[in-house]
């Protein structure tokens, strides 16, 4: 129809037309759910987020997974692949396996302590289930109920006490940073949480002063209703101590029989007790 308008009406239409789509675009822009949830984020309390992490955390049980595991210290390295299988509250299961999936290392950690086994060499360290004999074995110094956390994804909380919690948007960063300061003039404890789904994204812990602990949480997939983060890296910033794991294709909330975290040692073992150990 525009055929029978002069070229002067055409050009009017056409720009019209342009402007109306335009007009509509912008509109939509405005008032997209993103932007409408970016501005409700900004509003949160510290009580309300933290509401949400325990909600979060308390929605996942158990994972199973393989995993590229890297353990590194200031003394060694070590890389390898390994099932990995963890249940709460203080059962983990991590079999190093090689090439042919047969397994070169075990590190079970459950209600009777901590067990580091290797086949080949015929040795094995047993402890007490503490966080310096998980720092021993695997360079972290984090308790059993922190670890567990790290690897399932859930952010580790301190105890609540008399420490009241700030929380502030950055806006330039895009994430919330939770800060827990028991000394006003020291926050010792820091989490920074994904805008919307308030995920843990990074975590940092000055336990000592000279001992600061950082995890950063990445690569999140959603899995069964839940964002699971697929790349962890716990390290050690003051020693340079680091363990860094990889999922693949992670299960969660499975029931997994307590019989997995339970490993008999043949005899003819030479069998290191890990608190006669220096740190």
């Amino acid at each position: 129809m525009l055929m029978g308008y002069p070229v002067r009406g055409r050009c009017f239409f056409r720009m019209a037309g342009s402007l109306v789509g335009l007009l509509f675009f912008v509109c939509g822009c405005a008032v997209t759910p993103a932007n409408k949830l970016a501005t409700k984020r900004k509003h949160l309390s510290a009580e309300e987020l933290l509401y949400s992490i325990r909600q979060r955390n308390g929605s996942i049980s158990s994972l199973r997974t393989v995993t590229r595991l890297t353990i590194a210290t200031p003394e060694d390295q070590k890389s390898f692949r390994a099932v990995l299988l963890v249940q709460r509250p203080n059962f983990i299961r991590l079999e190093a396996v090689n090439m042919f999936m047969q397994p070169i290392h075990f590190f079970i950690l459950n209600e009777e302590g901590l067990l580091w086994y290797t086949p080949a060499e015929k040795k094995a360290f047993k402890g007490d289930a503490s966080s310096l004999n998980i720092y021993r074995l695997l360079g972290i110094r984090l308790s059993v109920a922190e670890l567990i956390d790290v690897l399932l994804g859930c952010t580790p909380l301190p105890p609540a006490g008399d420490v009241q919690p700030e929380l502030a948007y950055l806006e330039a960063e895009h994430n919330y940073l939770l800060q827990f300061c028991p000394d006003a003039n020291l926050c010792s404890y820091k989490i920074w949480f994904h805008p919307y789904w308030l995920y843990g994204q990074r975590m940092l812990h000055a336990a000592e002063p000279t001992r600061t602990w950082q995890v950063n949480w990445g690569n999140f997939k959603q899995i069964a209703d839940v964002y699971l983060p697929t790349d962890i890296k716990v390290e050690r910033v003051d020693q340079v101590s680091r363990v860094e794991l990889q999922y693949e294709k992670p299960v969660i909330n499975e029931p997994i029989p307590l019989e997995k975290f339970q490993l008999e040692l043949p005899p003819g073992l030479e069998v290191v007790l890990l608190e006669n150990q220096a740190e």
